[in-house]
Formats: structure tokens, sequence, C-alpha cells
């Protein structure tokens, strides 16, 4: 299956203050990065994080590396559901659809 904006589509929505992402965090990770690739099985974005998924570490870092890829503030991003769980939406505001699909399908392998 090739990447295309349709497909990225099915992980980002736009939302009346901003995006929803779906991700799918992988804790514990050797490196740090989002985005890595698209589960098209779970139509969710792919991020890696070096931190246990304890003590709400991993999501901390999850809002942390979904606001330096954006160049947004952190305060900007709210992890609205799966909090307890690998695959999360992520509400980003303060971004359009248009300009975050065009970001993400810049930096996916």
């Amino acid at each position: 299956m090739s990447l295309n904006s349709n497909n990225i589509s099915n992980a980002v929505k736009p939302h009346r203050e901003g995006i929803l992402i779906s991700i799918f965090v992988t804790p514990q990770s050797s490196e740090s990065k989002f985005p890595t690739g698209y589960n098209q099985w779970r139509r969710c974005l792919e991020i890696k994080v070096q931190s246990p998924a304890l003590d709400n570490k991993a999501n901390k870092e999850v809002v942390k590396l979904i606001s330096l890829f954006f160049k947004i503030s952190n305060r900007d991003i709210d992890i609205i559901s799966g909090v307890h769980s690998r695959v999360k939406q992520v509400l980003i505001k303060s971004i359009s659809y248009d300009d975050a699909i065009k970001k993400i399908m810049g930096n996916i392998e």
C-alpha cells in the first residue's frame, strides 16, 4: 500500500479547535521520533518515545515531540483519549488541517 494524503486523512481529522490525530505509541524505543510511519490497520500515525509507559512519562514525551514537530506550545496539545493505551487521540490546537497534512506528508517515512 502506497502512502498518500488519503491514508493520512484517516489518522488526521479536522476539529473545531484545530486537528485531531490518531497515534500509535511505541514506548521505550531506542529513539524518539514523530512521525515514524502510518499504521494502515489501526489507521494511526506512529510515534516512538524513549520514555517508559509509567507515571505518565511516555504521554509527556508524546506531547513534547508533537509540539516540537509542529513548532507549537505544549499547551496547544491535549491527549483526549487513550491516556492509558498505546492508541491515542490527540487534539492539536492552533494548526490547520491542510498545514498539518502537508507537514506530515513531507516528513513521514
